[in-house]
């Protein structure tokens, strides 16, 4: 190896930028398209439900909802 002139060591560093910008654009890319198959998976297993008004439903306790007074022994669901 030899070393660089100050513009070769530049032009290096602008070609260097140039690829890291590229494989920043091909990660978000693949980020994107992951995320995409990851939702498509899950939507197919959620099965769709209709309620009804006077149907019965469980609701889920929130834990900031809880009575402080039965602490961990509440009950999780009205």
């Amino acid at each position: 190896r030899h070393p660089l002139s100050q513009e070769e060591n530049v032009e290096s560093l602008r070609e260097e930028l140039d690829l890291s910008d590229e494989a920043r654009d091909w990660v978000i890319l693949t980020e994107v398209v992951i995320k995409q198959r990851m939702t498509t998976k899950y939507n197919k297993k959620v099965s769709p439900r209709r309620f009804n008004i006077g149907d019965l439903v469980l609701r889920r306790v929130d834990i900031g909802l809880k009575n402080a007074a039965q602490g961990k022994l509440a009950p999780n669901w009205k």
